[in-house]
């Protein structure tokens, strides 16, 4: 798949505008329910720093969906799809 060339400010604004919309839930990572309210993300959701948290469990089933709505993995995702230029 080709990535699609970005200008930073583009880019940081894209990045600010979905980390926003997902911190006030008004869009919610790609992913799934599984047995026992476990939330796990979609492939295309998943970066390489979901790797470092904990994954679902009875006791904690949000843990991936929590940082799902960070920056640093917003942005991680946005850079699948983006190259920057200045």
């Amino acid at each position: 798949m080709r990535k699609i060339k970005i200008r930073k400010q583009e880019f940081k604004e894209k990045a600010k505008k979905e980390y926003s919309a997902r911190k006030k839930r008004r869009s919610h990572p790609d992913g799934i329910f599984e047995k026992g309210n476990r939330w796990f993300p979609s492939d295309a959701e998943e970066c390489d720093c979901c790797k470092e948290i904990r994954r679902p469990s009875w006791n904690y089933p949000f843990s991936l969906m929590v940082h799902c709505r960070t920056k640093k993995h917003v942005l991680n995702l946005l850079l699948k799809d983006y190259e920057i230029i200045e």
